[in-house]
This record gives structure tokens, C-alpha cells and sequence, in this order.
């Protein structure tokens, strides 16, 4: 791991792995977070697709604690920690399934999803009257955002995405109760992601959350959320297959069922009719 994701324990080599970490570590810690730790030693492949929330619940202690023992053991938060033992357990192989099992499976988990149609409605109309709609995702969910900002705008919305994130927080503090913050992110803790949706939030802006998870941070701050669970639904898939198939074709629903409240200064189709030749 970087040095942002991973601080030096003072007795462990930087990269121990996180079980070595835990049996190191649990006796030196304060009583609760030895629940947590030793928790954690018991149930390593659960607690990798455990969230903060989730074992705090579990364990009896409260969220920051959990937060603050993954702290004790030398990263930076839960997060962190999860990765870290998302390294060391080892990962099941499926490459031999081919293409078509893979399609299967992402065919399969579409037309199982379960999404609130009316919270999509409320959603598109928030994003058809909003004054503003700023777009924030990093990571393997950029692409979704720079999609989402593409279709918003083909409809005559006023949308936009910045890549530098702190372009992105400048953006989302300049907001108004007039304006819609759309935040994407597969996992619901991208650091980057929830920073720039905080600063909408408190800006006065309305937060809309696309996120595969429940329980997480974005939820958290958000208005509005839209969670589409995954073909591949463990924290561990998360981060080894990266696949945001479902979230696309959410996005692709938003867009279809939005359009501008208010009369436009030219056709957006005459525009795309401009750039068509034989």
C-alpha cells in the first residue's frame, strides 16, 4: 500500500499483513477497540465486507471507535483496513468463465434489480429543475459521471463534472438551494467524492447518491439515493472487479426521464444533427 492509505506502525514493517497487525497490536489496545480487534481477528472474511457501521453494531461499541482501532493498527481509516485484508484472504478465480458467463451475470443482476421507481421520478425531476446539476465521481466511477454529464447536457440540462477534485469542492461550495450535487461512487467511501458532495450539502444544494452499498458515508449525507447492488456484490469484488454496469444503465434511466423545465436557447438535437455526415 501507498503511504496515503497505510501509516508506519512503529513495531511492524510497512507492509505486514493485516492479520500480523491485529495479533500485534490487540493486547496494547483500549479495551473497546480490543472488541473490535479481536472481532476482527475472528472473522476476517466477514469483516472485509463488514462496514464501519456494521461492526460497531456488532461488536457493541460505537463507529468511531471502529474507525479509531483501524487507526491503532496503522491505517489511515476502516477503509484502509478492508483493503488491506481484502489483499491478504485469498480471492476466488473465475477467468475461466469466460465472457458469457460474466454477461450472464450482469444480465442476470439487471433484470433482478429492485430500484424505488418513484425515487428515480423524484430524482429526474430534481435534475430537470435544477438551476445547476454538478456531477462528482472518482476512480473507477469517473466514467459514469462523465456519461451522466453527457446525456444531462444532450437534453438541455445545465450539467458539469470536474476531474481535478478540488476544482470539483470550489464547484460544489458555490451552489445554491436551486442546484442538485450528483455523487457516484461503487463503494459509497471515496474520500474525494464525499468531501466535494459535504461542501454541496452544506452549500445548500440538494445531494444525490449512486452507490452499490448501504450503510456508507454518502448515504449518510445524501437527499436522495439510488443504491444498485452488483452482479458482484462483496466489498473484495468491489475492488478487484470494478464493474459499474448497473450503475450505468441507472444512469442512463436518469437521463431518459429528464428534460428542462424551461425553454431553451436552441435544439439540442439541431446541434447533434450538425456534427452528422454521410
Amino acid at each position: 500500500m501507498n503511504e496515503s492509505s497505510q501509516t508506519q506502525h512503529p513495531f511492524l514493517p510497512a507492509d505486514s499483513p493485516a492479520s500480523a497487525r491485529l495479533a500485534a497490536t490487540a493486547r496494547s489496545l483500549k479495551p473497546n477497540q480490543y472488541k473490535v480487534a479481536q472481532f476482527a481477528m475472528d472473522n476476517l472474511e466477514t469483516v472485509v465486507d463488514m462496514t464501519a457501521q456494521e461492526v460497531s453494531e456488532k461488536v457493541g461499541v460505537g463507529r468511531a471507535t471502529v474507525v479509531r482501532t483501524a487507526q491503532a493498527l496503522g491505517y489511515d481509516g476502516f477503509p484502509q483496513f478492508r483493503v488491506a485484508l481484502a489483499r491478504e484472504i485469498p480471492q476466488a478465480q473465475n477467468h475461466a468463465e469466460g465472457i458469457a458467463a460474466a454477461a450472464a451475470a450482469v444480465a442476470a443482476n439487471l433484470q433482478s434489480l429492485v430500484i424505488d421507481e418513484e425515487e428515480v421520478d423524484r430524482i429526474a425531476g430534481l435534475l430537470s429543475r435544477a438551476h445547476k446539476v454538478l456531477v462528482v465521481a472518482h476512480g473507477m466511477s469517473a466514467p459514469l459521471a462523465t456519461t451522466l454529464v453527457a446525456r444531462l447536457v444532450s437534453v438541455g440540462i445545465s450539467a458539469m463534472m470536474h476531474a481535478d477534485h478540488t476544482t470539483a469542492n470550489i464547484a460544489a461550495a458555490g451552489l445554491g438551494k436551486d442546484s442538485v450535487c450528483v455523487a457516484i461512487s461503487g463503494s459509497g467511501v471515496n474520500k474525494p467524492t464525499l468531501r466535494t458532495a459535504a461542501l454541496a450539502h452544506k452549500a445548500g444544494a440538494k445531494v444525490v447518491a449512486l452507490t452499490s452499498f448501504s450503510s456508507t458515508p454518502l448515504i449518510e449525507l445524501a437527499h436522495h439515493n439510488l443504491i444498485v447492488p452488483k452482479a458482484y456484490s462483496s466489498f473484495r469484488d468491489e475492488i478487484y472487479h470494478a464493474s459499474r454496469v448497473e450503475l450505468l444503465f441507472v444512469c442512463e434511466q436518469l437521463a431518459a426521464r429528464t428534460a428542462p423545465s424551461r425553454s431553451l436557447k436552441a435544439d439540442p438535437l439541431d446541434i447533434v444533427s450538425e456534427g452528422l455526415r454521410e
